[in-house]
């Protein structure tokens, strides 16, 4: 899988500890397919950036409303959504140096 952009998440966990409500920070790998990016964008001043993926996938919820008599009813509402991936600095660079296209392969 040539294709593949690993990147690091820092995330909080419950503590090994039964008797701790403390949370342990741990360092996880993703991954994410290059061919599917249709977009990177700069989030903030420290470097970190937005990923969205092309796969737009749907989901149904059961919503409450008021029909038009005043009685309450359930709607099945869909929305669609779009992955989206935060790249800290460190991952953003690497990811901008591995896809960025103006450069050739004698640089």
């Amino acid at each position: 899988m040539r294709n593949q952009f690993v990147y690091t998440e820092e995330v909080l966990v419950p503590s090994k500890d039964e008797l701790s409500s403390e949370k342990e920070k741990v360092i996880i790998k993703h991954s994410f397919n290059v061919d599917c990016v249709t977009k990177a964008v700069q989030i903030d001043e420290k470097g970190s950036v937005m990923i969205f993926l092309d796969d737009l996938h749907e989901r149904f919820e059961n919503v409450e409303k008021m029909n038009r008599n005043g009685k309450r009813t359930v709607v099945r509402e869909k929305d669609v959504f779009q992955t989206r991936i935060e790249l800290k600095k460190e991952d953003a660079e690497r990811f901008f140096e591995l896809t960025d296209i103006t450069k050739t392969d004698n640089e």
